[in-house]
């Protein structure tokens, strides 16, 4: 069952990047001290993968929930972008085509069902 909900994953990833060079990575988990946490590295890999095989430049945003104020928001989502930034080059992406940019709790989802108020977004920059 664990290797079928990955391979949806997978799936899933392939599917948005396809449509638009744009995939939400939303139910990340990330230890204590900021690293991506091994369960979501399978996500991890497939983006890589991706990027990886296209042209181009990608913004690493990073989006949490309201929660312990301003500072800590923009604190807590700039560290989760640059874990994911972080795991995309160990997974043999050049960091020189990644950007990170930490928005806080300042940008919820566009519409409920759009993705949870707590994910990084990865997409292609024009």
């Amino acid at each position: 069952v664990a290797g079928a909900h990955r391979s949806d994953a997978d799936a899933q990833i392939g599917a948005d990047f396809a449509d638009d060079g744009r995939v939400v990575l939303a139910g990340l988990r990330f230890s204590a001290n900021g690293a991506i946490d091994p369960s979501s590295r399978t996500r991890i890999r497939a983006l890589a993968k991706l990027i990886s095989q296209s042209a181009g430049s990608f913004l690493v945003e990073g989006n949490v929930a309201p929660g312990g104020g301003t500072a800590a928001e923009q604190s807590r989502s700039e560290a989760q972008a640059k874990a994911v930034k972080a795991a995309l080059v160990d997974e043999g992406v050049d960091a020189s085509r990644l950007f990170v940019l930490a928005l806080g709790a300042s940008r919820p989802p566009a519409a409920a069902g759009q993705g949870a108020a707590e994910r990084v977004e990865v997409s292609r920059m024009q």
